[in-house]
C-alpha cells in the first residue's frame, strides 16, 4: 500500500535575509567546531552575493572562525589555513570591486 503524504516543506537554502536568524542558533553551550561551521557557512553565503557590505561581513565572520580554530587547533592546522584562504578570496573580491569602481 502506498501513502502519498506531503510533508511540510521549508526553504533549506541560506540567503542574506535569513542569515541573522541562522546565526542566532549559536549560544554559549555550542561546541566551538559547531560555531565555526555556522560562521563559515554564513560567511560563504555573504561572499557569494559579492556586494561590498556583505563581503565585509563575510571577512568578519571568517576572522571569528579563524580565531576559534587557531585557539583549538593551532595556526598551522589545515582547517585554519583553509579559512585564511577564504579570507584572502574575500579580500581579492573587495579589491576587484574597488578597482572597478575607480574605472
Amino acid at each position: 500500500m502506498f501513502f502519498n503524504h506531503k510533508m511540510a516543506s521549508y526553504n533549506k537554502q541560506l540567503n542574506v535575509l535569513n542569515l541573522d536568524n541562522y546565526l542566532s542558533q549559536i549560544d554559549k553551550n555550542s561546541d566551538p567546531y559547531t560555531i565555526v561551521k555556522f560562521k563559515c557557512r554564513a560567511a560563504n553565503c555573504y561572499m557569494k552575493t559579492g556586494s561590498k557590505k556583505n563581503l565585509m561581513k563575510a571577512i568578519n565572520l571568517y576572522n571569528d572562525a579563524h580565531d576559534i580554530l587557531s585557539n583549538y587547533r593551532g595556526a598551522q592546522d589545515p582547517r585554519t589555513l583553509n579559512v585564511v584562504l577564504f579570507i584572502l578570496k574575500c579580500e581579492k573580491k573587495l579589491e576587484k570591486l574597488a578597482t572597478l569602481k575607480k574605472n
